[in-house]
């Protein structure tokens, strides 16, 4: 997808995140609409329930935990374990495993072994300011539909990462446009 901002320097007023992009097969949108269809599609991309492998027969969700004001915030997400595969990022901050409210790693620890294998875990979660919810079934390694749920959930893995890759890129490059056009503004009023 090839994008092209279009300015109008008759206002010369500054850039804001509401700038027009153009794109070849959507018409003109804002980087804004942008960002958020692209964090909307990566949500809708993970199949509820995420299936994921029990670790000696516990739920791991494979992430690290830091205190932070709401919940807890991930600082780490191991590659292929429950978290990765339900989407959780650096950042993320958990408030919820299923009905118990998380506020220190402590409580998210406790939530996850209170958990029963083979029930979906609900979990709940903070990213830019929007609540996410998604549903993660532990299931055991000798489980062969497991198995092959996992398989198919890794392609999904691989997906969700190509997505937070371009999601990632259109926020630097609507930061570079925004440096840009107050460059200009800068330049026009000079």
């Amino acid at each position: 997808m090839i994008f092209a901002v279009i300015f109008t320097h008759a206002s010369h007023q500054p850039a804001t995140a509401q700038e027009t992009v153009a794109t070849n097969d959507r018409g003109s949108r804002s980087i804004d609409a942008i960002i958020i269809e692209l964090d909307q599609f990566k949500t809708d991309s993970i199949a509820d329930p995420v299936d994921a492998e029990a670790i000696d027969g516990k739920p791991v969700l494979g992430v690290s935990l830091e205190d932070a004001a709401l919940g807890v915030e991930v600082v780490r997400v191991a590659d292929g374990l429950a978290g990765d595969r339900a989407g959780l990022i650096e950042g993320d901050k958990i408030v919820r495993i299923d009905e118990a409210d998380i506020e220190t790693p402590l409580d998210a620890q406790t939530a996850l072994l209170n958990h029963p294998l083979g029930s979906p875990l609900k979990l709940v979660y903070i990213r830019n300011n929007r609540e996410y919810e998604r549903e993660i079934r532990f299931s055991g390694a000798d489980d062969v539909e497991g198995q092959i749920r996992q398989a198919t959930a890794a392609r999904v893995v691989r997906l969700e990462r190509e997505v937070a890759m371009l999601r990632r890129q259109m926020v630097l490059m609507r930061d570079a446009i925004r440096i840009l056009a107050a460059e200009h503004h800068h330049d026009v009023t000079e």
